[in-house]
């Protein structure tokens, strides 16, 4: 299978990314956890709540472990990681990319974690997370994609993957009343730059007709020259 999964924090840009990757690479797009609340009829909170974290984690294996697709870009929820069935089936249908992104850029992206369905311990906070999670991240990766690498290649805020989560995520927070001239604007000519960058390093991998050398598993990928979509 040639399909992509994407994982990563809450927070990485999964599911920004994922869409316009899609559309460059003429993809089908799906959302594990739109998934989930579909099947399950609950958002992704109420089911932390009634079913605690352990009942969500059995629901997370179940749907992300019976997904059957193919050519299709599938950004996961960010504790698919703890779900080693649903991972190692992912990972038989194609490549495993782990978006990853630093603390201190993941602290200003994110507000409420239990209103975003954040699968949280008890007293939890997001740096204990974040260290739990990281190892399982490298250890699932096909591909490192490191998101401060791409950041450079435009700098400021006009970047696509914060301009593209911040625009998806919390666009009213971020920009405000600019979010439709200049967010939405940002987002639609930066984040196609950046994530042509992103392609042109994961599109031999997933087009074998291409000449390509072997990449070992988990090892970071240069981002590339920023390209236009």
């Amino acid at each position: 299978m040639n399909n992509i999964t994407l994982i990563g924090m809450p927070g990485a840009g999964k599911s920004s990314i994922g869409v316009v990757l899609a559309k460059v690479l003429g993809y089908q797009f799906i959302d594990s956890d739109l998934i989930i609340q579909k099947e399950e009829k609950r958002t992704l909170s109420e089911i932390i709540e009634q079913d605690g974290p352990e009942g969500f984690k059995a629901v997370e294996n179940r749907v992300n472990a019976s997904i059957q697709v193919e050519n299709t870009v599938i950004a996961t929820g960010g504790s698919v990681v703890y779900c080693d069935e649903a991972m190692q089936h992912l990972k038989s249908e194609g490549i495993v990319v782990y978006l990853k992104i630093s603390l201190k850029l993941l602290s200003k992206r994110l507000g409420d974690l239990k209103g975003r369905g954040v699968l949280l311990k008890e007293g939890q906070t997001l740096e204990s997370l974040y260290e739990e999670r990281v190892s399982l991240y490298e250890k699932y990766a096909d591909i490192i994609v490191d998101e401060e690498e791409l950041i450079n290649i435009r700098g400021g805020v006009s970047d696509g993957i914060t301009c593209g989560s911040n625009c998806g995520m919390s666009c009213g927070n971020s920009c405000g009343s600019n979010c439709g001239n200049n967010c939405g604007s940002n987002c639609g000519t930066s984040c196609g730059i950046n994530c042509g960058g992103f392609i042109k390093n994961i599109d031999p991998i997933i087009k074998p007709d291409r000449p390509t050398g072997p990449i070992n598993p988990g090892t970071p990928i240069n981002p590339g020259t920023p390209e236009h979509e």
